[in-house]
């Protein structure tokens, strides 16, 4: 489908309701209107366009100028797509009608202070399993890339809202929630990174000269060693507190707004991937995110402090579990999260270059280079979820009689 035809649809009918939702007035009359294609949703299949549309009204003789964004979502089958939410399986990590009827339902009513979602200002279903967003246009306070305490910031406002699900708020129950994120998210990568998947003891990926200039040897690489018990660490993770979760808090989701009484505000934006995960999981990908944006900012600090962050906020919504439960959520999360990814666009990168030590190399290398400080970091978060699995001897169950908002970490034996 092509988002021409969907752009050729709008028209003073289609734009009056959203327009009177936001200047809320039931009179206001659609003067004129332009569109401008905004960047967001390349390679995903559910994308159909996203784009500001802005304009002028009239309301009880006054000119008002109003703005907003039109998201365009359809099902991947609609280009050919398959597994990639286009089915009924309404817990898929990319299901295509989740945003839709996350915007419909009443779960982001009441986010917790510091956390907001913009304002939808009408949702329409299109013929041809399409539909419309019609969302608040938010503008970020700042011009470039946040400061590291902002991202911190950010991250207390995403703790409180995980937090308030773990201190006794029941979780949502609704069916189109994802739900297994991680094992999906693994699954689907892996089967389409051959060059470090494939079965057998040694995929040659690993062995290859450039890939080992950012990979330590199999034989001492956490990571790897991970991925070939990731059913371990996703039990530990299924047994960790849960928690509703954006789980798609990359920085260019995230903007900073003043709320009604001046205070600074995290916006969170793209909530198609919302869903029931682990504490800790939502980390993930501001952690990456951040790392990317801060490049001189040493890797270690970025950790320390949104986590201190995250914390932080878990506890301004009155949970008090313990901290090392916390941790292995983020750590386990963001290797298994992040971790598959980096393999896949390394995987990508191979199969474009006819010979990786050829005249095509360089594009293999700026991708080994690209990649070095965040494969460190993904190293680091594998190395730390062993140790907490595994060396410290620590389990994650629920006890007999124990709610889940009061479910620990204690010591036993590693499952």
């Amino acid at each position: 489908m092509e988002s021409s035809a969907q752009l050729e649809a709008i028209n003073r009918a289609t734009l009056t309701p959203p327009v009177r939702s936001a200047l809320r007035s039931a009179s206001a009359e659609v003067l004129d209107w332009q569109t401008t294609a905004l960047p967001g949703g390349e390679g995903n299949p559910v994308s159909l366009g996203l784009y500001r549309i802005s304009g002028t009204a009239l309301d009880k003789g006054d000119a008002l100028a109003w703005s907003m964004v039109l998201k365009m979502a359809q099902s991947p089958a609609n280009v050919g797509a398959m597994d990639m939410g286009e089915g009924k399986d309404a817990t898929h990590w990319n299901y295509w009608k989740r945003e839709m009827l996350l915007y419909q339902s009443d779960l982001l009513d009441h986010l917790p202070q510091g956390l907001a979602a913009p304002r939808c200002y009408g949702v329409e279903e299109r013929p041809g399993d399409i539909f419309w967003l019609w969302l608040e246009d938010i503008q970020d306070l700042s011009d470039g890339p946040w400061p590291l305490e902002r991202y911190a910031l950010a991250a207390r406002h995403l703790g409180r809202f995980n937090g308030v699900y773990l201190a006794g708020c029941p979780l949502p129950s609704r069916s189109w929630l994802g739900v297994r994120l991680l094992d999906q998210w693994c699954r689907g990568l892996l089967a389409e990174t051959p060059l470090f998947s494939d079965s057998g003891p040694r995929p040659r990926g690993w062995d290859h000269p450039l890939v080992r200039r950012i990979y330590p040897p199999p034989d001492a690489n956490p990571f790897l060693h991970m991925l070939a018990h990731r059913g371990r660490f996703l039990a530990a993770l299924g047994g960790c507190p849960q928690a509703l979760c954006h789980q798609d808090a990359y920085p260019t989701n995230l903007m900073a707004s003043r709320g009604e009484n001046g205070e600074e505000v995290t916006v969170a934006l793209d909530w198609a991937m919302a869903g029931i995960g682990p504490v800790g999981e939502e980390l993930a990908q501001l952690a990456i995110g951040t790392l990317d944006r801060l490049p001189d900012v040493p890797a270690t600090d970025v950790d320390q402090v949104l986590f201190s962050g995250y914390l932080d906020g878990l506890r301004d919504s009155g949970w008090r579990g313990g901290a090392l439960t916390v941790r292995f959520g983020y750590a386990a999360s963001t290797a298994l999260r992040i971790g598959p990814w980096l393999l896949w666009l390394l995987n990508e990168a191979f199969e474009k270059s006819a010979d990786a030590a050829g005249p095509d190399g360089s594009a293999v290398e700026r991708v080994i280079e690209d990649q070095a400080r965040g494969v460190r970091f993904v190293l680091d978060r594998a190395e730390e979820a062993w140790e907490l699995l595994d060396a410290k001897g620590l389990a994650w169950t629920t006890p007999a009689g124990l709610t889940r908002s009061g479910m620990v970490l204690y010591r036993g034996q590693a499952r």
